[in-house]
């Protein structure tokens, strides 16, 4: 599987953490992690810089594959995401626990590109995916 996705006009240069230091929310809410805040925020929240790394393009892509798994088109299925966590029934079958894995509310435990690329290959291997992601 190889997922290609743009992200036009949001690139940003990082602090000594390695981290883009942002000030306005940005990209559209349904992919947005929640750590990168919401365009509801109050005006005070909006002001702070928020640290956003590469942990909030983890979180996307598992929105992206959510979809691309459940054949959702309906994005409005994904409205309470970042309050409520993901839904019981995506935990289930054979994309559950990557899904679990990505779209957890905590960025910290979500997992680098690495270790996401050994889960895929894992579940390629065991013969639950096939390299074309069916």
């Amino acid at each position: 599987m190889t997922a290609k996705i743009g992200d036009f006009g949001l690139a940003r240069q990082l602090d000594e953490d390695g981290c883009a230091v942002l000030s306005n929310s940005f990209g559209h809410e349904i992919y947005r992690a929640p750590e990168c805040g919401d365009k509801t925020s109050s005006v005070e929240q909006k002001s702070k810089p928020v640290k956003v790394g590469t942990k909030a393009d983890i979180f996307s892509l598992g929105v992206i594959l959510a979809q691309l798994v459940h054949s959702m088109e309906d994005l409005s299925v994904f409205k309470g995401l970042r309050e409520t966590g993901m839904p019981a029934k995506w935990k289930k079958g054979l994309y559950g626990p990557v899904l679990t894995k990505l779209l957890t509310l905590n960025p910290e435990d979500r997992p680098c590109a690495a270790e996401l690329v050994l889960e895929i290959e894992n579940l390629q291997s065991s013969g639950g995916a096939s390299s074309s992601g069916h």
